[in-house]
């Protein structure tokens, strides 16, 4: 098994030197592929190959990037960049934004100081 490895690995670096065997098998045996009339016309078109091989680099790309992304920090970065805070009326309180004119207030009544509306009963 190591050395099927091993000479898998051979295989491809030669490969990449532009080797004409496709298959370290092919290499082994010495096969070669080649066309039953030469002279014959090919009209191939490779751009459903190379928008398929385009697209799953970016899939794995985007797989492996993903998890590795704070989308939030992402987020506020983009928010304070483009001036959002300003536009909003937003600034920084304790850690988290918040809106000004709504500093302390209850968010349903509009009540100052927020207050709870129940008691405790031991």
């Amino acid at each position: 098994d190591q050395l099927w490895d091993a000479l898998s690995l051979c295989h491809f670096l030669a490969f990449l030197g532009g080797s004409t065997y496709r298959t370290l098998l092919e290499r082994l045996l010495r096969i070669r592929v080649a066309y039953a009339n030469p002279r014959a016309h090919r009209a191939l078109s490779f751009e459903f190959m190379n928008q398929y091989l385009v697209w799953s680099s970016v899939i794995r790309f985007v797989s492996f990037a993903v998890p590795l992304v704070n989308f939030r920090a992402v987020g506020q970065h983009i928010v304070s960049t483009l001036g959002f805070n300003r536009f909003f009326g937003w600034r920084r309180v304790g850690g988290r934004d918040a809106i000004d004119s709504k500093v302390g207030t209850c968010g349903i009544c509009q009540m100052s100081p927020i207050t709870v509306p129940m008691r405790s009963v031991p």
